[in-house]
C-alpha cells in the first residue's frame, strides 16, 4: 500500500484494503490491484481497438463469473490485445468501502498498465508479490520471489489507460436520488409547459376564428394575404392619384392658361392644358412621375401611369 503525490493528485493503490489517509483538498488517481479485475492477452485478426472492443464479451465469456461487466482494451508494442473486464458496481462499492468520496476521484486505472519490466517484481502485501507472466501481471506467493521491490510511483508517469468508471459513471446512491428527483421535477415542469402551451394555442385559435367571422375573411392565410396585397396596391395607387391631382390643381398658370380636363383611365391619369405658353414649367411639376408628354398648338397633354 502507498500514497504519493503527482501533479497535485494523490495516487491511491487499492489491494484488499486501503491503509493510507487521503489528504484533504487532493484529487486522487485510483490504481487497482489485479484482485479487482480480469485481464487476458489475445491475438486477433483486427487492427483497431473499436473492432476488438466488440469481440470482448464473447472472448471473456467462459472466464468470468456471473455479473454485469464492462471492458477495456489496447494493443501493445507486439500488436497483442491486452483486454480487461471489470464490474462498475464492484469498483464503486470498493471505493465506498475505502471511504473515497466520488467527487475527488480524478481517474481509475489498472496496475497492469502502470508498471513495466523494470518495476518488477513488486511486493503486493505480506503474503503476495506481483510478477509478469505471459504479458500479464499476476499475484504469486511472496516466497516464490527473491527480494521484491516496494511499490513507488513517486517518479512514475501514469499512463493514458483510464477506464470509464470515472466521474460520468461514479454516481452514488445519494447522487442518484438527487438526479432522479431533478428528472421528475423537470418532467413535471415540461408537462405543465405543454398544458399551458396547448391552452394558449386553443385561446389564440378561438380568437382567430372570431376575427375571421367578424371581418368575413377567407379560410386560408394565402387567400387573405392575396386580398391584403390587392388592397395595399389599391391604397398605394389612390394615394399617388391624390398626390398627382393636388400637384395639378396647385400649379400657378399664366394668363389664358388653364386645366381643361383630367381623367383616370386604365391606371393612367391624363391632364389636358390649353393655351400653354411655357410647357416646361408644367412638365417640371410632374417630372418625378416620368410623364408622357404631347404638345401641339399650345395644347399640352400629360399622361402619368399610376
Amino acid at each position: 500500500m502507498f500514497t504519493k503525490f503527482k501533479k497535485n493528485n494523490q495516487i491511491i493503490f487499492i489491494d484488499k484494503n486501503l491503509n493510507t489517509n487521503i489528504q484533504e483538498g487532493n484529487l486522487v488517481d485510483i490504481v487497482l490491484s489485479p484482485r479487482h479485475y480480469w485481464v487476458r492477452v489475445f491475438t486477433l485478426p483486427v487492427s483497431s481497438v473499436r473492432d476488438a472492443q466488440k469481440l470482448l464479451p464473447s472472448l471473456f465469456e467462459e472466464f468470468l463469473p456471473e455479473g454485469n461487466f464492462s471492458y477495456y482494451c489496447y494493443f501493445n508494442e507486439e500488436n497483442k490485445l491486452i483486454a480487461f473486464a471489470y464490474e462498475d458496481k464492484y469498483i464503486l462499492e470498493l471505493l465506498e468501502k475505502n471511504g473515497i468520496a466520488l467527487s475527488i476521484v480524478n481517474s481509475v486505472r489498472f496496475i497492469q498498465t502502470e508498471l513495466d519490466e523494470n518495476d518488477l517484481p513488486i511486493r503486493l502485501d505480506d503474503d503476495f508479490a506481483l510478477i509478469k507472466e505471459k504479458e500479464i501481471l499476476i499475484a504469486v506467493p511472496k516466497s516464490f520471489v527473491k527480494s521484491p521491490k516496494e511499490i513507488d510511483f513517486s517518479n512514475k508517469k501514469l499512463s493514458s489507460h483510464v477506464i470509464n468508471v470515472q466521474k460520468s459513471s461514479l454516481i452514488d446512491n445519494k447522487s442518484a436520488y438527487i438526479i432522479s428527483a431533478l428528472i421528475l421535477f423537470f418532467g413535471f415542469l415540461y408537462l405543465f409547459e405543454i398544458y399551458f402551451t396547448n391552452t394558449a394555442i386553443e385561446k389564440i385559435s378561438k380568437k382567430k376564428e372570431n376575427i375571421y367571422k367578424k371581418y368575413k375573411l377567407l379560410s386560408t392565410t394565402m387567400q387573405n394575404k392575396a386580398i391584403l396585397d390587392k388592397y395595399k396596391k389599391i391604397h398605394k395607387n389612390q394615394t399617388k392619384y391624390r398626390e398627382i391631382l393636388a400637384k395639378a390643381f396647385s400649379l400657378r398658370l399664366v394668363a389664358d392658361e388653364y386645366l381643361d380636363s383630367f381623367k383616370l383611365e386604365k391606371g393612367v391619369v391624363v391632364f389636358r392644358f390649353l393655351h400653354v405658353k411655357n410647357k416646361n414649367k408644367i412638365i417640371s411639376a410632374f417630372k418625378k412621375y416620368n410623364p408622357k408628354i404631347d404638345y401641339k398648338d399650345t395644347t399640352l397633354k400629360v399622361e402619368i401611369k399610376l
